[in-house]
């Protein structure tokens, strides 16, 4: 888990990079007695989809915590596509006192499963490879037919 600390008197911009090709980010605007959160998260990778998570602790100048959002979200992997994006867009609606408390923000980045996932993807390879191996030598030999040829009239 990363955790940043942010100022949050004007729009803030937190960018995360989990590792190559998959990052975070989370935008804090003021807005008003608000705060606007626009949080996203991005997969590049080909073969490794994952979890991201994301939340933002609102505090008070003694560290309490005043308020906080979370976002999370799976993204699959890419294979041979685009990368993959997710988007949340929330308003922090709070009461002016606790607007007025608020000093900072805690933004804690995570992705919880790190498993890896192309070595899965190669063992699954691998047991297809073997499945079709034995197919073919248990096979019978060709006969010659080669599926459907013409059709039978009514």
């Amino acid at each position: 888990m990363t955790i940043y600390t942010v100022a949050v008197d004007q729009t803030t911009n937190t960018h995360h990079e989990y590792e190559d090709k998959q990052y975070a980010n989370c935008e804090i605007i003021p807005d008003g007695e608000d705060f606007i959160l626009k949080v996203g998260f991005s997969n590049g990778k080909r073969l490794d989809g994952d979890h991201f998570s994301c939340v933002a602790v609102f505090k008070a100048e003694d560290d309490t915590a005043v308020a906080a959002a979370s976002y999370k979200c799976g993204i699959n992997a890419t294979f041979f596509g685009k990368t993959e994006e997710k988007h949340f867009d929330s308003r922090m609606d709070l009461l002016p006192k606790q607007r007025a408390s608020v000093v900072k923000a805690d933004i804690y980045f995570e992705r919880p499963n790190n498993r890896d996932d192309a070595a899965i993807w190669k063992a699954i390879g691998e047991a297809a490879k073997k499945i079709y191996e034995v197919f073919f030598k248990t096979a019978p030999k060709d006969d010659g037919f080669h599926g459907a040829q013409g059709g039978r009239g009514l």
